[in-house]
């Protein structure tokens, strides 16, 4: 990841400004012309209010009545019509609002596909996600609070420094002061709320995590079985005083600021009080004139602190939220451009090398490896000893540190990204189990492909899950979830569909990593079976620590420390290699193999 740049309020605003026009840009304009048209009508009743007050001591004089009733009637006409306004924009903000929400999350969406996949080992890439989302729930509103003080506030605020100004300059450059006081206080308080979202975004990953391991379905179970939800809890209540702590550290800051802007404020209010008395008594501005300018000078304060609490204060705060937003838009991607891939074909290795990030070992170490198109490999080894890692860096998933992997004569590095991966598909240990029908749940992987619910059917028997109506009582329709009134299956039965999820989508090389882990020995050997004959001709990379179903492959990888140590058909090794033959001395008498 790059390094993170601190900008400022404004620089944010902007930035995020681009983004919400582009969401819906003619709602966007609408509803801040309706904002300027409130906010103009609110001035206009200032100045009315300051006719009406001078007209009101020349009636008393000259006994001129009408002339205060029909200027009443055009404020009351103002005031109305700035009503009007007002809930007119409201109306459409609310609107505005949902409609951006959607956009930057289909905008976080489409960046968390651009990522590169390694860059999810990083837990500063989770933590930076987290916080988008939140900032993508409240990007409207800091864009709107902005805005609200430039077509609402800016015009209130304007009218009275010139009203105030031409009465008396010394009263128009105390409410200058003012607001550069509260524009300075406020952006030093924004600063706090950033380092609020950058600390407490560990925390908030955590509180969901260990939450979901006691209220969740697929783990309350367990926890609650093994009578680790007092563990558990404490975690919670460990993760929420951290995330307390971080809160409390910032609050003060931002209370001694409020404390400091509001001594601030008051003296500023009864200098100004003061300086008005003084130069009535002098005889500077008149009784009427001195009433006017109270009440603008009462109003002022009042706005002032409506655009504190509304624009500037909870602008402030969402900053870090927006922050954390625009740091991950500007995260690094996948590069967009590349050769575009119409067959993977053969697939080789050339002195590969990869290393997790804060890894200090390398997970594959010096690889070189050639795989023949339409070939079953089996990748064997003990836990730790990179299968996995290996498996994702010859499928393109990964890309290599060192040296390279080459698909049909070129390397992963030359490829667009998103057609590599239009021919391939894959099954891993920690499949989606998703909560739609068993239709979806197959055909959710190329859901654009016509599907045939008895080509189905017949398939599913073939990986040994027969779909009845003891299990499945709407059939293909049955949703896969019973909280939502379907079927509760077990991991064996997932296993099948999730293995049958990843042979619908077309492809020319599937990944298998540990997919059966849920499936009993001798089921999984037959699984295998049908799973071989159903990839013939395509080429298979199987991921797995039972050394039974190898024997089905037409090579297999033996690997250890990152490094392959045997390559080969299962005679072969068990004749070859030390590692398998120690591996299937263990295995063996329990996969009773014959």
């Amino acid at each position: 990841m790059e390094s993170k740049k601190r900008t400022g309020l404004f620089s944010l605003f902007f930035r995020m400004f681009r983004q919400v026009l582009a969401i819906h840009p003619v709602l966007f304009g609408l509803n801040y012309v309706v904002a300027a048209a409130a906010g103009i009508l609110s001035s206009q009743g200032i100045i009315w209010l300051q006719k009406i007050y001078d007209t009101l001591f020349e009636a008393v004089r000259d006994g001129k009545i009408k002339d205060v009733i029909f200027m009443l009637f055009i404020w009351f006409g103002i005031k109305a019509a700035g009503e009007l306004m007002t809930g007119l924009y409201n109306i459409m903000g609310e609107e505005h609002a949902m409609q951006t929400e959607k956009g930057l999350g289909k905008n976080i969406n489409g960046k968390v596909g651009r990522l590169e996949p390694i860059m999810f080992e990083s837990e500063e890439t989770l933590n930076s996600i987290q916080r988008s989302y939140r900032g993508a729930g409240v990007g409207r509103n800091f864009v709107n609070e902005f805005l609200t003080g430039f077509f609402l506030y800016l015009p209130y605020f304007g009218t009275l420094f010139l009203y105030l100004y031409r009465q008396e300059k010394k009263l128009g450059l105390i409410i200058l002061v003012i607001f550069a006081v509260t524009l300075l206080s406020q952006a030093v308080k924004s600063k706090f709320y950033v380092e609020l979202e950058e600390e407490t975004a560990g925390c908030q990953r955590k509180i969901k995590y260990y939450s979901g391991c006691i209220n969740g379905r697929d783990m309350g179970k367990e926890s609650r079985s093994l009578s680790i939800c007092p563990f558990l809890t404490k975690k919670v209540k460990d993760a929420l005083s951290e995330w307390n702590g971080y809160r409390k550290k910032q609050w003060k800051k931002g209370a001694a600021t409020d404390l400091i802007l509001a001594v601030m404020t008051f003296f500023s209010f009864v200098g100004i009080v003061l300086l008005m008395f003084y130069d009535l008594t002098k005889g500077v501005i008149t009784v009427g004139l001195f009433a006017g300018i109270f009440c603008s000078v009462d109003s002022i304060f009042e706005m002032t602190e409506g655009f504190v609490s509304d624009c500037l204060e909870y602008g402030a705060a969402l900053r870090g939220r927006i922050e954390g937003y625009l740091d991950f838009c500007r995260m690094p991607e996948k590069p967009a451009s590349g050769i575009r891939l119409t067959k993977h074909g053969t697939v080789a290795a050339k002195n590969v090398s990869f290393r997790y990030p804060g890894s200090g070992r390398k997970a594959v170490d010096g690889v070189d490896l050639t795989i023949k198109e339409g070939e079953t490999v089996a990748v064997v080894g003990e836990n730790g000893s990179g299968k996995t890692t290996l498996v994702r860096l010859l499928a393109g998933i990964f890309l290599p540190m060192e040296g390279e992997v080459v698909h049909n004569g070129k390397s992963t590095v030359e490829y667009e990204r998103f057609s590599f991966y239009q021919g391939m598909t894959g099954v891993f240990q920690n499949f989606g189990k998703y909560k739609i029908s068993l239709l979806d749940n197959i055909r959710i992987s190329d859901f654009r492909e016509k599907i045939e619910k008895e080509t189905e059917r017949k398939e599913l028997a073939r990986l040994g899950l027969t779909v009845k109506e003891e299990i499945f009582p709407q059939d293909f329709e049955t949703v896969l979830a019973p909280e939502y009134g379907g079927a509760d299956l077990s991991g064996g039965q997932w296993n099948r569909i999730a293995i049958r999820r990843g042979l619908f989508r077309k492809h020319e090389m599937i990944l298998l990593d540990e997919p059966t882990a849920a499936i009993d020995v001798m089921e999984e050997k037959r699984i295998y079976e049908q799973f071989i004959k159903m990839c013939k001709g395509k080429t298979a990379l199987i991921v797995t620590h039972r050394l039974a179903s190898t024997r089905l492959a037409d090579q297999i990888i033996v690997m250890d420390q990152g490094r392959i140590v045997g390559f080969g058909k299962h005679e072969e090794l068990l004749s070859t290699c030390r590692k398998y033959q120690e591996m299937w001395e263990i295995q063996k008498e329990v996969f009773f193999c014959t």
